[in-house]
């Protein structure tokens, strides 16, 4: 049994420099050309057999269904794969936060901060328990099939 993780193709909050955590952006051309190219290489590589697990959020999604049909498996949604939720900060351009709220950019730089907390969102330490028990979760589930997991950054 092994798991792929497999991110979402480019999308338009990207390009833009904006934090789209449960905010959806949809796929630009590039993210579009991406996922086929990836759907194309795992076409090659899974089968029937394999099984497809994705964030429910739009532009993963989007990812698993292109990928799912490579392998005629439909994709199956998990809330446990969701970004990070940003709260009141979500769809933010990166430049606004910097300059609008620097105190929490600064808290937020410092990656082994487990307590950061973004303003009526997710805190570090919950997002990385909830993204952990959802890939225990799949690891305990998968019956020695190859998993392909659709999901963020």
């Amino acid at each position: 049994m092994y798991l792929v993780l497999i991110r979402h193709g480019e999308t338009e909050a990207n390009i833009d420099w904006r934090w789209t955590g449960w905010t959806d952006s949809p796929l630009t051309s590039l993210g579009e050309e991406q996922v086929a190219l990836t759907a194309e290489r795992i076409g090659i590589e899974f089968n029937g057999n394999s099984q497809v697990v994705t964030s429910p959020i739009g532009r993963a999604y989007k990812t698993a269904e292109v990928l799912g049909k490579a392998i005629h498996v439909t994709p199956r949604a998990h809330d446990g794969l969701k970004e990070m939720y940003f709260g009141e900060l979500e769809d933010i351009p990166s430049e606004q936060f910097m300059h609008e709220h620097p105190d929490i950019y600064s808290r937020w730089s410092v990656r082994t901060d487990e307590s950061f907390q973004w303003p009526g969102g997710e805190s570090r330490l919950e997002f990385r328990r909830r993204v952990a028990q959802t890939i225990s979760d799949l690891v305990s589930q998968t019956n020695s099939h190859p998993t392909l997991v659709v999901t963020h950054s």
